[in-house]
């Protein structure tokens, strides 16, 4: 786990702090071999992303780029990266999620040749709404 890298990619997402030590253990639970990926522009941090091997796959997660920096090849130049790497370790094919709503992220990864494999719904628990669920714990 690299706790500089964590904090880029919080930096850029603006996620709950709140929720902040949850997810660098969910991270930090990824196996190994793994790429944590920082790009830059003209020096200044620009992105970031996590390159997960598994056999012959390559999972890309935590891809992020700072909003002044959109549009100048971080993203592209990150999975260009990746992709070496995972080549180099025998890995053949990649995957990653992204939502349907981040129009950037899409056209980034159809340029790089990946193509929707399938959709499914994200739903989030919240405790404090009524009905049925009310009362239990998560």
């Amino acid at each position: 786990f690299e706790q500089e890298w964590f904090d880029l990619y919080e930096a850029i997402e603006r996620e709950d702090p709140t929720r902040a030590t949850g997810r660098a253990a969910i991270i930090d639970r990824t196996p190994s071999p793994r790429a944590f990926l920082r790009a830059t522009v003209d020096g200044v941090p620009a992105g970031v992303g996590l390159g997960v091997l598994w056999g012959a796959y390559l999972g890309i997660f935590c891809m992020a780029t700072h909003a002044e920096f959109r549009r100048r090849g971080a993203a592209s130049g990150m999975l260009r990266a990746m992709a070496i790497w995972a080549d180099m370790n025998r890995a053949r094919t990649a995957y990653l999620q992204v939502t349907a709503g981040n129009l950037a992220g899409l056209a980034v990864y159809a340029r790089a040749g990946f193509q929707t494999a399938y959709n499914y719904p994200y739903r989030l628990f919240n405790r404090d709404a009524p009905g049925p669920r009310q009362g239990l714990r998560a």
